[in-house]
């Protein structure tokens, strides 16, 4: 091994520094190859570590199990489960690499995660501790299909100061033409009969509405009635996946208008009742949008898999597409893996450069 190979390359960063790495050289002067080979992966997996930001979200996949079988789904169908050691392991994985952040966020997701409460609990009593004792806050998040809500499970989201989430796509015929049970019939009013108890413990009530070219001409009047029965904030998603034809594209423009009227009537009469995607303005937006892709998947937030796979977020898991694997729980990041479709730079996306939410 040639004499001073480290102190060769040391750049002046202070003389503490440099005497460190001067001691550093000595000591690998005395390593044969093949310990220098087994050095050099330790010394790969901590540069990773230390060149990655901060991890702040971990949405944890429960579960790919479902009592619905919702047609839109991105979820593939899998009999897979997470277990209980899996799960405080991807908790570890998560405060480990959020560093020096004063907080972490968990999302509960699925699948369905409330088939696993006992699950949910224990994870969430295990972070809470372990992010005390390094001096952090945790958050914590859960959208649910609200068939399995029970006041158990509510009384669990109070302690830990968190709201369900529901998924609820407007109004009984838009919902249940896609959000089914297994044996085909809708669950519209099974989620409608637990608005009440959500109202008494929760108050608070939230929607996850996801839209397809075959209910995008019930939203507004979806939003109204979810509205009338309790619904007090509404997060509006389409499923990017389906054929938007020219005359579905009109009618979200025709649709997103008429919420727009209905938020400003509520807002005049001061009623209870939040759009968010009305609420932010472009500098808030662009603040919020780093990055060109405006997420930080695989970097700030990741999805761990009932496996204890690591992807960029929930949208990748499950896939067979091997490439959208970034790590693993076992042996962390792997290194410089995200897909092409995350790194892609202003070379593949030149309209976006010229988007009002561009960076300036």
């Amino acid at each position: 091994m040639a004499q001073g190979l480290v102190t060769q390359q040391i750049v002046t960063a202070g003389k503490d520094f440099e005497e460190k790495l001067r001691r550093l050289d000595e000591i690998l002067q005395t390593f044969s190859d093949d310990e220098m080979r087994k050095l050099a992966l330790i010394f790969e997996h901590q540069l990773e570590f230390h060149k990655r930001s901060p991890l702040v979200e971990m949405e944890l996949i429960i579960t790919y199990q479902c009592n619905l079988a919702c047609n839109y789904c991105f979820m593939r169908k899998q009999n897979l489960c997470m277990g209980k050691e899996t799960a405080l392991q991807a908790i570890d994985f998560l405060l480990a690499y959020s560093k020096d952040h004063p907080f972490v966020n968990v999302t509960f997701f699925g699948g369905e995660p409330l088939l696993y409460l006992r699950l949910m609990e224990e994870v969430a009593e295990y972070v809470t501790e372990r992010a005390r004792e390094m001096g952090k806050e945790v958050h914590f998040a859960c959208t649910t299909n609200g068939t399995l809500v029970t006041e158990k499970a509510l009384d669990f989201a109070r302690r830990f100061g968190f709201l369900y989430l529901l998924s609820l796509d407007g109004s009984k015929q838009a919902h249940d033409l896609h959000r089914k049970f297994e044996n085909g019939t809708g669950s519209f009013e099974v989620i409608a009969s637990k608005l009440p108890l959500l109202k008494q413990k929760q108050g608070w009530l939230g929607a996850r509405v996801t839209v397809t070219p075959e209910t995008i001409g019930q939203l507004a009047e979806g939003v109204r009635e979810l509205f009338e029965m309790g619904i007090n904030q509404f997060l509006i998603g389409l499923v990017h996946e389906a054929d938007w034809d020219r005359e579905a594209l009109r009618e979200i423009e025709r649709q997103y208008e008429m919420l727009l009227q209905f938020y400003l009537w509520a807002k005049e009469k001061n009623l209870p009742l939040r759009m968010t995607m009305f609420e932010k303005g472009l500098d808030e937006i662009r603040k919020e949008r780093k990055h060109l892709w405006g997420c930080g998947a695989g970097t700030g937030r990741i999805a761990v898999s009932p496996d204890g796979k690591i992807y960029p977020c929930s949208r990748f898991a499950g896939s067979s597409d091997e490439r959208y694997v970034i790590g693993h729980i076992d042996e962390g990041f792997y290194k410089s893996k995200l897909p092409e479709a995350l790194r892609a730079g202003e070379w593949a996306r030149p309209k976006c450069c010229k988007c009002p939410l561009a960076e300036i």
